[in-house]
């Protein structure tokens, strides 16, 4: 006979609505209690009928058949039910049940959220959450005495994170889900009491702002002073000496078809710093600082050759191409002009995105707005005495400049 087994002490307790012994949840309860308590043992369904025969639980006549051997009933909602834990020697929420685990299962729960690879490295070793079997002392005014918390939260990194961004924020949803569902839970190796909780939802609240605002505000910003560039170059081509209609015609070549065709080789740059944000961020939250540069350096080597290469290509044939298309000649010139920006605004978009991923969303906000004051004020000085060739060189600084405050930064 199986030396573990103990008979379950909530066999006192479970009973029909007559009176008499529910056999059928006393055979589920004694194998799930099992099961949790030594998760690599098996234990036959007729070796736990025998033993509850042996034990005289259930009666010796008792059939076979009238017993459902696949039915399980969890251990814990009955201790919920009766809070028979205290007194159970098999019950595995049951503070006789010594935590002779936690401290290796605390060190394997630390690792795995750690990093999104050291979790996957734990899953493709084997380890599932009924591995977990410590139990850790609750409140008294708990229904339970103790519950598996160890185990409640591998199993919720299980289950929940699909990437590594999922990773990032885990232990603050495994906060609130625990506390969700042990509402009177006082162990403060995972989760902290309500007034805890509460501090840390407004300091999580407070960093997500810290790194919100400045990327609202520079988008904000940046529509702000394109409405305004939108208004001054005209306005300022006028008080330069050109007609209404020659103003807005000029406005529409530079902002409707130089640019545009300037920007289309940004599609790939675009979605690369898109890619780049999440990978820089999960580099950083682990303090891989060699992978951080080993992404910089590639992405500033890719953006640099991109825009060279278009830059070349510009100037040699795609700038006379537009011009065609658009049949417009002035494309063609303006085009050349501006040919030069494009390894730097390329290289740019790609620096900003490594910035926001290490968490410097202020200073990206900061020298976009650098830029755009440059290319305001360029407006402002420059465009009434030389004309749209004011505007144009202050596209060109803007650009270099915020590029390389961007990498100085960096």
């Amino acid at each position: 006979m199986n030396n573990k087994l103990f008979i379950p002490s909530c066999h006192k307790f479970i009973t029909k609505k007559d009176g008499t012994a529910n056999f059928q949840r006393i055979y589920g309860v004694l194998k799930s209690a099992y099961s949790t308590k030594y998760p690599n043992d098996t234990l036959s369904s007729e070796e736990v009928f025998d033993f509850l025969k042996l034990n005289q639980i259930v009666p010796h006549d008792f059939p076979h058949q009238d017993m459902d051997f696949d039915y399980q009933e969890l251990c814990f909602s009955i201790i919920t039910q009766y809070k028979c834990n205290s007194i159970c020697q098999l019950c595995p929420y049951s503070s006789l049940y010594k935590n002779i685990y936690e401290n290796e299962e605390s060190i394997l729960l630390s690792y795995a959220l750690n990093s999104w690879d050291h979790l996957n490295s734990l899953k493709k070793a084997g380890l599932t959450c009924r591995h977990f079997r410590s139990m850790i002392p609750v409140s008294d005014k708990s229904k339970v005495l103790v519950v598996p918390l160890n185990r409640l939260a591998y199993e919720y990194l299980e289950t929940v994170p699909s990437s590594a961004n999922d990773l990032l924020s885990i232990d603050h949803k495994i906060m609130t889900a625990l506390k969700q569902n042990n509402k009177n839970n006082k162990n403060n190796k995972i989760i902290r009491n309500n007034n805890s909780c509460s501090a840390c939802k407004t300091s999580y609240i407070r960093v997500i702002a810290l790194y919100a605002l400045p990327l609202n505000l520079n988008s904000l910003l940046l529509h702000l002073f394109e409405s305004a560039e939108a208004i001054l170059i005209p306005a300022q081509l006028i008080i330069y000496g050109l007609s209404k209609e020659n103003a807005v015609s000029t406005y529409g070549i530079i902002s409707g078809m130089t640019l545009p065709l300037l920007l289309f080789p940004s599609a790939i740059t675009n979605s690369m710093s898109v890619m780049l944000l999440p990978k820089v961020s999960e580099d950083n939250s682990v303090q891989r600082s060699s992978s951080v540069i080993t992404t910089l350096h590639q992405s500033v080597n890719i953006c640099m050759h991109l825009g060279i290469m278009s830059c070349v290509l510009f100037i040699l044939y795609i700038g006379r191409l537009g011009a065609t298309l658009f049949h417009e000649p002035s494309v063609y010139n303006y085009t050349i002009m501006l040919a030069c920006i494009c390894p730097f605004l390329y290289v740019k978009t790609s620096l900003a995105s490594i910035l926001n991923g290490l968490n410097m969303t202020a200073r990206t906000c900061a020298y976009s707005i650098t830029g755009l004051a440059i290319r305001i004020a360029s407006l402002i000085l420059l465009v009434p005495g030389i004309g749209i060739s004011g505007y144009i060189y202050g596209l060109i600084i803007s650009n270099i400049l915020v590029c390389t405050l961007h990498y100085i930064k960096l």
